[in-house]
């Protein structure tokens, strides 16, 4: 089953995978059927469990893999993979779904020993019902705009084409001009250079339900999951989307009490929709204000990625236009809130190669001045590739209509999703260069061992025992900022055995955390004790855990 796209696609695309699965969009009940049929076929390797029920009456899955036979996979340094945050762009959520099944599927050496070697922790669609109505936000009430009312005032099909688009009313007071290249696009009036609007545009076709003096402002539901997380969330009219609380809504919840129930999560990635780029935080400090360790360690991360996929990778600021850096997104909650190394990767955008030499030359047409805003440019390039890959029906043509309240007006611009929604033929290029780079994430994870363990014996019963940990990792047991936040679980060394009694030194030690590849002072114990194997046991929440047995005095 599949979601039926809502654009037409020419089929000229390369296919990177001929596996169909890799190359569809899934519907919810085609989703919860393949990740049955993996737990049917591998209970060795994958666990399924529901974490929450969505108000739409969907579940929000979570998959677990990791070869069992290596170890209990909760004390293993783990990567979660979400997916389908917004469900406007449901790419996003498929990429997660299929890189999921090339990690189950790949007999690679490097894949098999990263399944037994940590956990990958998967959240593949964590907004349900917005990729099955292709809707960014939830269906809890929300008043957008402020005005003590909600969804009074959604976008509306005025003229009954079956359609809603954007609409367009000549006025001298607006702030928008046609473009003299492509008539189909809008630029903005540049009244530094004296020009003067004649257009108002408004973004969706509709109507000003609540006689507010604005058009289709507030739709219904409206709550965006990746504004409803704890940092740095609040509630303002602009962007709209925050919800009435942090985690207000049933998939925030389950996703911040999956994290929180998870303190071995080292690593996290959403693939999210379009940009093109690997975006990674922190968004609200600057660099200046983090120590090297972690930023370094980010850097190296994006880089990889970069080299493994050859998309761009650059850090999220809180200036970065058009707005600025919105606020509770799950990006900084998972870094600033918990710690953990997280990524955004935007895997859509304007497929350049695809728009003909001329359409290109002619989107790059200046004016008078000599002046080329870069926007237009990219709106240019995105109708050229409409017309080409989609035989022009991305675009709705300008055409006038009488509105109710407006008067006159023109009606046409993008349908919805034309240009959020890959193409099914793209898919699999989305996903095939992702596993990789995990897997090469996976053995950067910070691991645990015990080196040099030795007894000796003191006479009269007594025994010496000591050993030292390492990090044989890349990463820290804990970074910097999990240890700021007081989210740095430490790393513990014990010793461990029937009848034993320690005469000095405590039994288990704690110790500060583990820079990659950093091996810690001696830890020594002297025990009392007959003969015996004794266990030295090393763990910490992101570091896995390792045991050696050692027979005193031997």
């Amino acid at each position: 089953m599949r979601l039926a796209l809502i654009f037409l696609v020419a089929s000229s695309l390369a296919i990177a995978d001929d596996d169909p699965r890799f190359r569809e969009y899934h519907d919810y009940a085609a989703l919860t059927a393949i990740l049955s049929d993996l737990t049917d076929k591998h209970p060795d390797l994958v666990s399924v469990t529901p974490l929450a029920e969505t108000k739409g009456g969907r579940k929000v899955w979570a998959v677990e893999v990791a070869d069992r036979s290596a170890g209990d996979p909760s004390v293993r340094p783990a990567i979660v993979i979400l997916g389908g945050l917004s469900g406007e762009q449901p790419a996003g959520s498929e990429v997660a779904l299929a890189v999921l099944l090339r990690l189950m599927e790949s007999t690679d050496e490097a894949t098999v020993a990263a399944r037994r070697s940590c956990t990958f922790y998967f959240l593949p669609r964590v907004h349900p019902d917005g990729v099955e109505a292709r809707r960014a936000g939830t269906v809890s009430p929300c008043d957008d705009d402020h005005d003590g009312l909600v969804d009074e005032d959604p976008p509306a099909d005025v003229d009954g084409d079956g359609l809603i688009v954007a609409m367009r009313k000549k006025d001298p007071s607006g702030e928008w001009l046609i473009d003299s290249v492509d008539p189909r696009a809008m630029r903005k009036a540049d009244t530094s250079r004296g020009e003067r609007g004649e257009y108002v545009l408004y973004a969706a076709e509709g109507l000003d339900a609540d006689g507010d003096g604005r058009v289709a402002e507030d739709d219904v539901g409206g709550v965006l999951l990746d504004r409803n997380f704890p940092i740095h969330w609040q509630a303002r009219p602009d962007p709209a989307g925050a919800g009435w609380s942090a985690v207000c809504e049933p998939e925030t919840r389950a996703v911040a009490d999956f994290f929180l129930a998870h303190r071995n999560i080292d690593v996290a990635v959403h693939y999210a929709g379009t940009g093109n780029v690997l975006y990674w935080p922190p968004a609200w400090l600057e660099e200046r204000e983090v120590p090297g360790e972690d930023v370094g360690i980010l850097h190296r991360l994006a880089e990889e990625y970069s080299k493994a996929t050859g998309l761009d990778a650059r850090r999220v600021r809180r200036d970065a236009p058009p707005i600025g850096r919105p606020t509770g997104t799950w990006l900084d909650w998972a870094y600033e809130g918990r710690g953990i190394y997280a990524f955004e990767a935007c895997l859509w955008d304007l497929p350049e190669a695809d728009v003909p030499a001329e359409a290109k030359a002619r989107a790059e047409t200046k004016d008078a001045e000599g002046r080329l805003d870069d926007a237009l440019k990219r709106e240019r390039m995105w109708l050229s590739w409409s017309d080409v890959k989609l035989g022009g029906k991305g675009f709705v043509p300008w055409r006038a209509f009488k509105h109710p309240t407006l008067g006159e007006i023109e009606v046409g611009g993008w349908r919805a999703g034309a240009r959020e929604v890959p193409p099914e033929e793209a898919l699999p290029a989305l996903s095939e260069k992702q596993l990789p780079w995990l897997v090469q994430v996976a053995g950067h994870l910070p691991r645990v061992e015990l080196v040099g363990v030795e007894s000796k014996s003191l006479g009269g019963g007594h025994y010496s025992v000591r050993a030292r940990a390492r990090n044989v990792g890349y990463l820290p047991t804990a970074s910097w900022q999990a240890r700021r936040a007081q989210e740095a679980g430490p790393v513990v060394v014990e010793l461990a055995g029937e009848g034993l009694v320690v005469t000095m030194g405590k039994a288990r030690r704690v110790l500060a955390p583990l820079a990659g590849g950093e091996t810690s002072d001696w830890i020594e114990w002297v025990v009392k004790s007959d003969p015996r194997d004794v266990l030295v046991r090393a763990w910490g929440p992101r570091a896995g855990s390792v045991e050696v047995r050692v027979r005193l005095g031997e």
